[in-house]
């Protein structure tokens, strides 16, 4: 049997087994073909979906956004601790200041 060329030809017209177009086999082997094509149709559109795709399983960037949550909550827990901190150093430095202003009208040297 001549060989059929698959000059110009595109996807699935395009394959060739030992020359020749898969309509050109026998019955086994065109079922054969057939399924091994099908399948390779199916993994490459898998294949062409994935490639779309970021890489990450979606598990992990869950436990990712939790984490990060959970910080988000720590620092503003400790911002929020840090500026309780600054209001009561704050306060206790101006009564400070107030304390050496009267001990300086009092006459009693302030260190």
């Amino acid at each position: 049997m001549p060989l059929t060329p698959n000059v110009g030809e595109l996807g699935i017209k395009s394959i060739r087994i030992g020359g020749r177009k898969v309509g050109e086999l026998s019955k086994v082997e065109q079922m054969m073909a057939r399924k091994q094509i099908a399948l390779t149709e199916e993994e490459m559109k898998i294949k062409e979906i994935k490639d779309k795709y970021p890489k990450y399983k979606v598990p992990n960037l869950i436990a990712g956004i939790k984490e990060a949550r959970k910080n988000i909550v720590r620092f503003q827990e400790t911002i929020q601790k840090e500026q309780e901190t600054i209001a009561e150093y704050s306060a206790l430095h101006a009564l400070c200041e107030q304390r050496d202003r009267e001990l300086k009208a009092a006459g009693v040297a302030v260190e």
